[in-house]
């Protein structure tokens, strides 16, 4: 990049050069490119506000040259002669106009200073016009269309209560979280002043532009912070870039990362093939107590469940996961989640009897094995639901994904990393998905809390589509305690539905109460919408009634009389989320009124110029992961021939007669650990 800079340096210079040469030969010209300069700086950086400058002062400089010579064409009456005379017109030179010599044309001199006069001129109407073309509904000092007499939305003395302005930049308070533009000035709130912890809830439907508007700046702010993040990326674009259907490369931003000394870690659960590290959640989970909370996690992610079942297809996973980390059978290579699900294809009698034996052999600890003896009974039941919740991870690409582990989930508090998490378009992963995040959540504030509560490397988690991410265990508890251990969690979604589905609606309220932003962009329901209604609340305004009594019809001919009054309104109606503009949004911050503001686009970024137009694929950043995935032989039929005789409570249903009580002692003989049961019977 320094050559770069050093570039721009010298471009800079010779432009310096050629602008001084200019101010020296064609003062006039130079001044007309200045306004033209500053038109487009002030109009918003748009090519027709120049363009106004540029036409405004050619027009005017012709009008008055051009006029001034048809007045000095005009005949004048000789005292002298008593006759019209014609005045000796000398002809118009517009290069003249422009150069530092003195005029004595009077042409010359009125096509200069209309020259003069237009530039000045055309800048006014330019910044006039653009902010005519800003003018909205709503906005600071406005609401609804009426002026504000009080409360309204933010201005930018509000904004400055608690943000910073300008663009991301390195440096002390150059990041932050992007909120928007306010009146053109990008606003960006600091984490942690005024002890804001800066989580935010970020609303918006398909297509209200979340990822070009918000994701990709506030990435870019994230690393100017020098955070660690985390970042779902749900079409896989974020890290390599695509094709457009121009056909034209959009770079991503993991290579731009990578040249600011991120390292770039990347689970692609789209398709591991293409590029992707590895993570085994069996190696991860460190003790009984997380490999129970794994399991819950996976189970219960799509949200609401009936609770029996669910605790029953919980006790069954729960204990295959341990039988595959601890079982003596299996090899290290096939302790992985596949194997877990491939032992679902079992003989229950098989499994019973591994059970048994890995126990027996002090194995397995007993806690998985007290999780099969519970769930042994109804194991068919309980079986097509982990089958069914879980059975994506079954699948070749997927499967090879679980079956590794090279990704150290501490690297991100202890060096500068960026994790992408590629989610697939179709298919539900909410249980890989969902225990990684709670894992991930864990190992990071446990390590804060051995550090002095505070992360060496703060985190800052970008977490799009995350309805799809499932329901992760206490994330309630992660908004409201996590603010001060150096960790930040922004969540996008699509609307209030989602979450109160995930979460229900008490726990929804809570951790939405603890987040410190909210944000819509563009939504489409109406409980969203009622809710952002709700939370942004009135205004008192002047509004301008109209009265015309027409009860006859010379009436009509009267002027309408109007009546000005304050009223109390709301700041939006819930109708009017669906109407809002592109790329702009509405924000509530903490100690301010709420904003009304532009999404900052990323290619008004200076970033986006960096990035790389060489086209890069994932593979540039993970290796690709092959589709071999070793697991143990399913047992045959004559094994499960072998299997002991079930207990007579189960054979009751197949036989017409009962079979006589059997003894005591036989039973028992079958389970010998049994000591409680003997000392019952004497």
């Amino acid at each position: 990049m320094d050559w770069l800079k050093k570039g721009n340096a010298a471009m800079y210079l010779v432009l310096a050069v050629v602008f001084g040469a200019l101010v020296l030969i064609f003062p006039v010209l130079a001044l007309v490119f200045l306004c033209m300069m500053v038109a487009w700086w002030a109009g918003g950086k748009v090519l027709y506000t120049p363009a106004i400058v540029f036409v405004t002062a050619i027009s005017l400089g012709l009008t008055a040259g051009y006029g001034m010579k048809c007045v000095q064409q005009v005949p004048r009456f000789d005292m002298s002669s008593g006759e019209w005379v014609k005045s000796d017109v000398q002809a118009l030179s517009i290069r003249s106009w422009f150069s530092a010599k003195e005029l004595s044309n009077p042409g010359n001199r009125a096509g200069r200073t209309g020259v003069l006069l237009g530039s000045l001129g055309g800048l006014g109407v330019a910044v006039a016009f653009k902010r005519r073309g800003k003018k909205r509904l709503h906005g600071p000092g406005i609401v609804q269309g009426r002026p504000v007499v009080k409360g309204g939305w933010g201005d930018e003395k509000e904004a400055a209560k608690i943000c910073e302005f300008g663009p991301p930049k390195p440096g002390k308070y150059g990041g932050g979280v992007v909120l928007g533009k306010l009146n053109g000035r990008i606003l960006r709130v600091i984490i942690g002043r005024m002890a804001i912890a800066a989580h935010t809830a970020i609303f918006g439907a398909t297509g209200a532009g979340k990822t070009f508007g918000w994701v990709l700046p506030n990435i870019v702010s994230t690393a100017h912070d020098g955070w660690s993040m985390v970042i779902s990326d749900p079409k896989g674009e974020l890290v390599a870039g695509k094709w457009n259907a121009s056909g034209e490369y959009e770079p991503g931003i993991a290579d731009w990362l990578k040249k600011q000394g991120y390292e770039i870690i990347i689970l692609n659960f789209k398709d591991p093939s293409q590029g992707s590290h590895r993570w085994n959640p069996l190696f991860e989970a460190k003790d009984d107590a997380e490999f129970r909370q794994v399991c819950e996690a996976m189970i219960l992610s799509a949200g609401k469940e009936n609770p029996f079942f669910a605790g029953g297809e919980s006790n069954l996973f729960t204990a295959l996961m341990g039988l595959t980390r601890y079982g003596s059978f299996l090899k290290d290579e096939m302790r992985h989640m596949r194997t877990v699900l491939s032992l679902l294809s079992w003989p229950v009698e098989k499994l019973d009897e591994t059970f048994e034996k890995e126990y027996r052999s002090g194995q397995i600890p007993v806690y998985f094995y007290e999780k099969w003896r519970a769930a042994a009974g109804m194991f068919n039941n309980f079986a097509t639901g982990v089958q069914s919740k879980v059975a994506v991870m079954t699948d070749g690409p997927l499967a090879a994904l679980t079956a590794g582990h090279d990704i150290n989930l501490l690297a991100l508090s202890k060096k500068k990393t960026a994790l992408f998490c590629i989610l697939p378009t179709i298919g539900d992963l909410k249980p890989l998905l969902t225990a990684f995040y709670y894992l991930l959540f864990k190992r990071l504030v446990e390590y804060a809390e051995a550090n002095n509560n505070r992360l060496p490397i703060p985190v800052r988690f970008i977490l799009d589509e995350f309805a799809n991410i499932g329901r992760i265990p206490n994330f309630s508890n992660r908004i409201s305690f996590d603010r001060g251990l150096g960790i930040c969690y922004n969540y996008i979604i699509q609307n209030r539905t989602q979450l109160n589905s995930l979460y229900g609606s008490d726990v929804a309220e809570t951790f939405l109460g603890n987040t410190d932003i909210r944000m819509a962009l563009r939504v489409n329901d109406d409980k969203t919408a009622g809710y952002f209604t709700r939370q942004l609340g009135s205004a008192d305004v002047w509004d301008i009634s109209e009265r015309k009594d027409v009860t006859w019809p010379w009436k009509r001919m009267e002027i309408t009389k109007k009546t000005e009054s304050k009223k109390k309104l709301d700041l939006l109606y819930p109708w009017q989320f669906y109407e809002m503009e592109f790329y702009t949004a509405v924000v509530r911050v903490p100690t301010c009124r709420p904003f009304y503001l532009d999404t900052v686009a990323f290619s008004d970024l200076k970033e986006f110029k960096e990035l790389s137009r060489e086209p890069k694929t994932i593979t540039d950043f993970a290796p690709a992961v092959p589709n071999h995935v070793p697991t143990p032989a399913i047992p045959s039929a004559e094994e499960e021939d072998e299997a002991p005789t079930p207990p007579k409570r189960q054979r009751k249903r197949k036989e017409s007669h009962p079979d006589p009580a059997p003894d005591v002692a036989s039973v028992l003989e079958l389970n010998k650990g049994d000591d409680d049961i003997m000392r019952m019977f004497g």
